[in-house]
């Protein structure tokens, strides 16, 4: 990804803009169920191609999103992550970083030292609100969904409240970064990512991750970041026809919306 020359998502939504966002929502849950309804049975052998068909379909429509967002500039991303990550605190890093980036000011001060200090209380905070047994478990959403569930974070005197939800929507998490209210901890088997914004250079759009292991920052193209961090677009349906279950369109579409309700995406 170039260094120089990004276009930068800034502007707040505007109603056109979440019009659009809540569309293209509609246009892709249709052509999800659409396409389930025409697989017939869905088992282990044509559950991934029903699901990249669907995520190929996302994928687009997400970059529709993009194009039809209400303004962008020219102007680099730019945070300022205070640390870097020591020992195995990938999660509450990220996490206190994405903080960062929605509510510096009621949560590290202005000093560069208060905001390191105010870093590590943060690390120190929720390591100690939701103790960890293995690594698996320190890596965890749904420790950090408790810590967010719970009245955790008022032991840090911030002056905002923040929720956590589970989503493994892209258009969601393009307008979301557009947003710029929110941020996303993207988790994999072994480390905890933070994405926190979106830029568009030369037609394609990236999103922005911060690994808390590293200095810099890294742009991944909308594709790319679909493909190699979101969860299926299916939900949990390919994990389960993976285990030897079959599902008939309407058993497929429960499970999914079942998901949904429960804000469970079937890992």
């Amino acid at each position: 990804m170039p260094d120089k020359g990004l276009k930068i998502v800034v502007k707040r939504p505007t109603p056109q803009d979440r019009k659009l966002y809540e569309d293209l929502r509609v246009r892709f849950e249709q052509f999800r169920r659409d396409t389930i309804l025409a697989a017939g049975v869905i088992h282990e052998s044509n559950a991934e191609t029903i699901a990249a068909r669907v995520r190929n379909t996302e994928i687009g429509l997400a970059y529709e999103l993009v194009r039809g967002l209400s303004r962008v500039r020219d102007e680099p991303i730019v945070r300022d992550f205070p640390l870097c990550q020591t020992g195995e605190t990938c999660v509450p890093h990220s996490v206190a970083n994405g903080l960062l980036g929605l509510s510096e000011s009621s949560f590290f001060g202005r000093d560069r030292s208060d905001r390191k200090a105010a870093v590590n209380m943060f690390i120190d905070h929720f390591l100690a609100t939701e103790p960890g047994h293995d690594r698996g478990e320190r890596r965890s959403l749904d420790r950090v969904h408790h810590y967010f569930s719970t009245h955790s974070q008022r032991g840090l005197g911030l002056e905002e409240s923040f929720r956590f939800e589970l989503t493994g929507s892209l258009l969601d998490m393009v307008f979301a970064l557009y947003s710029e209210d929110a941020f996303l901890l993207v988790v994999t088997r072994a480390h905890c990512l933070l994405a926190y914004g979106l830029s568009v250079s030369d037609g394609q759009a990236y999103v922005e991750v911060k690994d808390p292991l590293l200095a810099a920052a890294k742009g991944y193209e909308l594709g790319l970041f679909a493909e190699r961090f979101c969860w299926s677009a299916l939900g949990g349906l390919p994990y389960a026809v993976s285990l030897g279950a079959t599902y008939d369109p309407a058993g497929a579409l429960k499970l999914i919306e079942d998901q949904r309700a429960r804000g469970n995406l079937g890992v």
